[in-house]
């Protein structure tokens, strides 16, 4: 039987820290499942009961607490498993003590400050956000063109109408005068009728 070499000791020793982490983040997060209350479940019981759905609230918050630590945990595992977390955990542990020592404060290759070095990357995300921005702007000021457009049409509509409603209004005022003459014409000529009479 083969023993296990040095590195591969070390390595399992470092696999257990990343291991104990695991499980502190599980704890952690089983607490913070633990301390939740019924106020913070205010919301679904308003909907519970605008939907006159029957329900006991203890066994609501069980419920919850029980799926919600069931989904956090299962979700924890799976990307422990996916994204090999214990191993890089390890890994990056072995690492800390292989370079404890090593003062060297330039150790990029290009000799370059983490900002000097990342500025490409940076100007290229600002780039793309300005970009963004201006497809946003350039969509909001056609929108705003629409409207202005729709708005004039509006207010011709507007003018038109005002427009009518003088003209109306002042066909409506000559037809009242000679209404007004008629009826004094008729008048004066009933007067005459009679008298004649």
């Amino acid at each position: 039987m083969e023993t296990a070499s040095a590195e591969e000791q070390q390595f399992d020793k470092k696999l257990e820290i990343a291991n104990k982490a695991k499980e502190t983040y599980s704890q952690l997060y089983k607490e913070l499942v633990d301390n939740l209350s019924l106020e913070h479940l205010d919301d679904i019981v308003n909907i519970l009961k605008a939907d006159n759905v029957a329900f006991n609230k203890e066994t609501l918050l069980a419920n919850v607490k029980e799926n919600l630590l069931k989904d956090v945990v299962t979700s924890m595992d799976k990307s422990w498993t996916n994204c090999n977390i214990g191993v890089n955990i390890a890994t990056l542990e072995i690492m800390k003590d292989r370079f404890q020592n090593h003062q060297e404060t330039n150790w990029r290759p290009t000799g370059k400050s983490v900002d000097e070095q990342t500025l490409p990357i940076r100007v290229q995300k600002l780039d793309a956000q300005c970009k963004y921005l201006q497809r946003q702007v350039d969509f909001q000021n056609a929108k705003l063109e629409e409207l202005l457009h729709q708005n004039t049409i509006y207010r011709n509509d507007v003018e038109q109408v005002k427009v009518q409603r003088s003209f109306i209004r002042e066909h409506m005022h000559r037809g009242t005068a000679e209404l007004e003459n008629l009826k004094t014409e008729y008048k004066d000529i009933i007067l005459q009728i009679l008298n004649e009479d």
